[in-house]
């Protein structure tokens, strides 16, 4: 009786160390499979940043942050794709942010301690 009691407790070690070693696997597989969604997505907005660079060098700045914010709201942020959508030129300073309406309670209590002290935030 002793050995079956034995035998119990090393197979649910086993078990325990073969489900913990899976779950950070997968874990980490699912993490990279939502970074690739979320690169393959966004690398549409590059054409964005283009748009507001040169829209910087006309002298229309305003006018055209106000069309891309319009329209990531629209097609981006109102078709499920992201929550927060926020576009930094190379300084790092932000040139537009959109919310989905739902989440923003949310993103500003998240902004708040993402962006604390952040030099250059144009659109906050």
């Amino acid at each position: 009786m002793k050995i079956l009691g034995r035998l119990g407790l090393v197979a649910v070690a086993l078990a325990a160390m073969g489900g913990g070693a899976a779950y950070f696997i997968e874990r980490r597989a699912i993490d990279q499979r939502i970074l690739s969604l979320a690169m393959e997505e966004s690398s549409g907005l590059a054409t964005h940043v283009e748009f507001l660079k040169a829209s910087k060098e006309r002298g229309d700045f305003q006018q055209a942050r106000s069309l891309v914010t319009a329209h990531v709201q629209a097609e981006h942020i109102a078709e499920g794709h992201f929550v927060v959508i926020e576009i930094y030129d190379p300084a790092g300073s932000r040139l537009i942010e959109a919310i989905h309406p739902a989440f923003a309670a949310v993103e500003k209590a998240v902004d708040a301690e993402h962006h604390a002290g952040r030099p250059g935030d144009e659109a906050g």
